[in-house]
């Protein structure tokens, strides 16, 4: 299946996600405090860094799938975006300051946007012969499971033997 540029577009905008969460995780194990929008002092802080660091493995997962037409991980994005944006929006009223979180903020909304547009969602939605496939495989498979307890059940009832009443006294 050839991929729609909304797609590519969507994956790009991920991978400037986790470049900038990777930006993040040197800032906050102490290494290059001059570099993007974190903390300009020389400080470390290993929950911090393990936090960027797992979200950047997150917004590389999330691209490396995207790119792959996969449907889980379009739900994922997008509700991964929505809680950045939200998580974004409480940090600001908290008082941090807006250009700590402009880049994350401005690359989350386009991020939903371009995933709610209607070519790209309709680029990652199953086909109706792939759904009927799916419905068809899941159908036979129920089907022989019930075969088979069928054919275990009666096979156990003639391996069993006879139940026989107690002699009355």
């Amino acid at each position: 299946m050839k991929r729609p540029i909304g797609v590519t577009i969507l994956a790009v905008f991920t991978g400037l996600l986790a470049l900038l969460a990777l930006v993040m995780t040197l800032q906050f194990l102490g290494l290059f405090p001059w570099l993007g929008p974190g903390p300009t002092v020389r400080t470390f802080n290993l929950w911090y860094a393990l936090m960027y660091g797992l979200l950047t493995w997150v917004w590389l997962w999330v691209t490396q799938m995207l790119l792959s037409l996969n449907y889980s991980a379009w739900v994922f994005a997008v509700v991964i975006t929505i809680f950045n944006l939200i998580v974004n929006l409480v940090a600001i009223i908290g008082g941090t300051p807006t250009q700590l979180l402009s880049a994350s903020i401005i690359l989350n909304a386009l991020i939903l946007i371009y995933a709610m547009l209607p070519g790209t969602r309709r680029a990652f939605e199953p086909s109706r012969e792939a759904q009927a496939k799916a419905l068809a495989d899941a159908r036979a498979a129920q089907a022989q499971a019930a075969q088979a307890a069928q054919a275990a059940q009666a096979q156990a009832a003639q391996a069993a033997p006879p139940v026989q009443d107690p002699p009355a006294k």
